[in-house]
């Protein structure tokens, strides 16, 4: 499985022609990100090791991050990366993303927000 994972990070999947979608057409790319948890068998611990979760749960495990431009077809394995975020942000790119249960959020005077508050009002 290291092997087919490793030869399928080099690889890009492409659609032979771009999807026509009305909403996407003033953007330059639409890009969508998933990243899947697969639980391996507890052998595989010392390549693998678990991602957490209760007790009992299998000492192996990864995530795999995937990254697949919706006007392109193209498909790539990926990850998180805040400094890309970044980057992209400067060239005035966007991005949705949904926030884990315990991130913070501040404006940009580096106050905390309460989101949920904030989203009421």
């Amino acid at each position: 499985m290291k092997g087919v994972l490793d030869a399928a990070a080099g690889e890009v999947i492409a659609a032979s022609r771009a999807a026509e979608i009305d909403l996407c057409s003033r953007f330059e790319a639409v890009c969508v990100i998933d990243c899947s948890t697969v639980i391996l068998s507890a052998e595989l611990k010392v390549i693998w090791q678990g991602i957490g979760g209760p007790p009992g749960d299998s000492q192996a495990g990864m995530k795999i991050d995937t990254r697949l431009e919706l006007k392109k077809g193209q498909l790539h394995l990926g990850y998180f990366n805040l400094k890309r975020m970044k980057e992209q942000d400067a060239r005035g790119e966007y991005w949705i993303s949904r926030l884990q249960p315990r991130t913070q959020v501040y404006n940009d005077k580096g106050e905390g927000i309460d989101l949920a508050n904030f989203l009421q009002a």
